[in-house]
């Protein structure tokens, strides 16, 4: 009896200090893996070889442990920005945010699958924050952007926007598509990319107005056209058939009698998605040469992006929730699409190495596909010739030379600019 007290000192001295910390990392990356909903309390909890109720001491409850998450990624990714940007604002900080922004993508890979997919699970208080963050970032990125002199008749406030979307896209693609390389590599490739995408004209004319969406008389399409905007917005777990059928306009039983149930109605929208991502990209492989097949590649995922946003963030992002050899089949065929991505460009650019190609291409994909999801965007007419543009501008963007900086000096300073930090 004498030794217990001991024992359980000294299991108190064992308890880590960082143990929060810990577990926010152990829950980011299963919640990365599998998602928020496929995750217990108990997996969590494993993975930190704590209890159940040892868990909850430091969370109430898993949305919690959610925005925790969310939040420490979104506050890693300011830290390296801020850490990398340097002074603002200045008379030529271009390289500053450049720097920041990279620093950032490549400090907090993970962050942008859990801003993307799942912080539509936050609490709303939560969620908003996290948004307001982001359209804080961009609005940054937009200002500086737009000291550039514009193009003649371009709308330059809305074209610094959409080239800040696109910029802040494209240094998230690679982690979105989870390709793996080294930080200083992925930095130097991202930086090229990035510069590509500031340097190519683009120009959105003022007073441009994009067409009205043809109205759906069909009502299996209308049932469609409204899960897949609330399996966007709200996520699929989270929506019911009530949901989907207010939506949709159709009450009662009138909705069974084209899907019997709501998992039939995700599986028709992801097979919508892989059939017609399949169709654009079997269109471009018939063009001519290596240089008309790869801007066909592009200008397919852009007609398709603008064409049908919420289907093709559905076939992103909700195929986790599919049935396993569906979502494994699904997932094969877009990866055997990026594949031809990748291939093209190189059959372009001969030089390119393979892991380079790998970067670029998750970059000019999430220009589109990201960019497409922004309602404040895409309701612009000529958006569309902009997205093929700086999308093209990405994959055909020059790598600097072995040894050279990742990052290059500030304006007539002379320097060298150290690399992203964090």
């Amino acid at each position: 009896m004498a030794g217990r007290p001991d024992a359980g000192t000294d299991r108190r001295r064992e308890r880590p200090k960082d143990r929060k910390q810990r577990i926010g990392e152990h829950a980011a990356r299963l919640f990365t893996e599998r998602g928020f909903h496929a995750v217990r309390m108990e997996d969590i909890a494993a993975a930190d070889g704590i209890t159940v109720r040892a868990l909850y001491r430091h969370y109430a409850h898993k949305q919690a442990l959610l925005a925790h998450v969310v939040r420490a990624g979104q506050d890693a990714y300011r830290a390296a920005f801020e850490a990398a940007a340097g002074p603002w604002p200045g008379p030529d900080c271009t390289d500053g945010l450049l720097a920041g922004l990279i620093g950032a993508a490549t400090h907090s890979r993970g962050y942008a699958v859990l801003r993307r997919r799942e912080s539509r699970y936050l609490l709303p208080e939560d969620r908003a924050r996290v948004v307001g963050r982001l359209f804080g970032l961009v609005t940054r990125t937009a200002e500086q952007i737009g000291r550039e002199p514009p193009a003649p008749g371009a709308d330059a406030g809305f074209t610094a926007e959409l080239r800040a979307w696109a910029l802040v896209s494209a240094l998230a693609g690679p982690a979105e598509q989870q390709v793996a390389a080294p930080r200083s590599e992925l930095a130097g490739v991202l930086d090229a990319a990035a510069r590509a995408l500031l340097a190519v004209p683009v120009a959105v004319p003022a007073e441009a107005t994009a067409p009205a969406r043809a109205l759906m008389a069909s009502r299996r399409e209308r049932v469609l056209a409204a899960a897949a905007a609330a399996f966007h917005r709200d996520g699929y777990p989270e929506v019911g058939t009530d949901d989907i059928g207010r939506e949709a306009g159709i009450v009662g039983p009138a909705l069974y009698r084209y899907f019997p149930t709501k998992l039939d109605i995700l599986v028709t929208l992801c097979r919508r998605h892989d059939e017609r991502s399949t169709l654009e990209t079997s269109r471009a492989l018939r063009a001519g040469s290596p240089r008309e097949v790869l801007s066909g590649l592009v200008e397919g995922l852009v007609r398709l992006a603008l064409e049908d946003p919420d289907l093709v963030a559905v076939g992103q992002t909700e195929v986790l929730h599919l049935p396993g050899t569906l979502a494994e089949q699904l997932l094969r065929n877009r990866s055997d699409r990026v594949a031809e991505w990748r291939g093209c460009l190189r059959e372009v650019r001969p030089d390119l190495p393979a892991p380079a190609a790998r970067v670029l291409v998750a970059s000019a994909m999430a220009v589109v596909e990201s960019v497409a999801q922004v309602p404040r965007v895409t309701r612009r007419g000529g958006v569309g010739r902009a997205l093929v543009e700086l999308a093209t501008a990405v994959l055909l963007a020059p790598l600097p030379a072995p040894g050279c900086p990742a990052v290059r000096p500030r304006g007539g300073s002379g320097a060298t600019r150290p690399g992203p930090r964090g």
